[in-house]
């Protein structure tokens, strides 16, 4: 069995920033198409999703397996992620009095996904702003004695918000997932007769309604 640590060349007590700059060292240099060997990059791959998966890498540290975790759960997540789409896909189309057979359902599941992908996305790269605001905080309060309550403060506002983002990177991962298992689906419906908006006759969502899914809302 492989050392985690040792494929990334860093230590046991490496931050998530330590693990992610030596992944991309490690990961351009074993890339195929800078010369490098696919097996080698497939071990790194999975040092780094072991590592920064924090689940995981607790698993690893105290029994020594890196297997994934709990596939069977992911799965679940997948199929009840896909399950909410498409009922609020289905609840939209009778709120207007339509037919389902003429709208295309599964371009409004992704349209859905998309937009929740979208979300996450914003809500993380304003997390790593605070993230980094608070990073900047460390060390800058001094204490001659005692504990260093404001110090203590801020390393575990930073956690926190690590913990965060580890969770919304399973969300990105999971609703990933769900579009790549929609890409597989073309729903055959018979769209309205006569002209109009193509967002009224063909999809199940006004034009208020791709707003508000592409500001992630279900």
């Amino acid at each position: 069995m492989s050392d985690l640590y040792a494929l990334l060349g860093v230590g046991k007590k490496a931050s998530r920033d330590d693990i992610k700059k030596a992944y991309r060292d490690k990961a351009k240099k074993a890339h195929p198409d800078t010369g490098g060997a696919p097996e080698k990059f497939a071990l790194v791959k999975h040092a780094y999703d072991v590592l920064m998966d924090e689940d995981r890498r607790d698993k690893y540290d105290q029994t020594g397996d890196d297997s994934d975790k709990n596939p069977d759960n992911e799965e679940s997540q997948v199929i009840n992620i896909l399950g909410q789409a498409f009922e609020s896909v289905l609840s939209s189309i009778e709120q207007r009095g339509g037919d389902p057979v003429e709208f295309d359902i599964i371009s409004d599941m992704k349209i859905l996904i998309g937009g929740k992908l979208a979300e996450i996305a914003n809500t993380q790269r304003n997390m790593e702003r605070n993230a980094a605001k608070y990073r900047r905080l460390v060390g800058k309060f001094k204490k001659k004695k005692g504990p260093n309550f404001l110090e203590n403060m801020v390393e575990q506002k930073i956690k926190t918000i690590e913990k965060s983002l580890r969770d919304l990177e399973k969300q990105d991962a999971v609703g990933k997932k769900v579009l790549a298992v929609l890409k597989d689906y073309k729903f055959d419906f018979s769209p309205m007769q006569g002209a109009g908006n193509p967002f009224t006759r063909n999809s199940s969502f006004t034009m208020l309604d791709m707003m508000q899914a592409a500001s992630g809302r279900f």
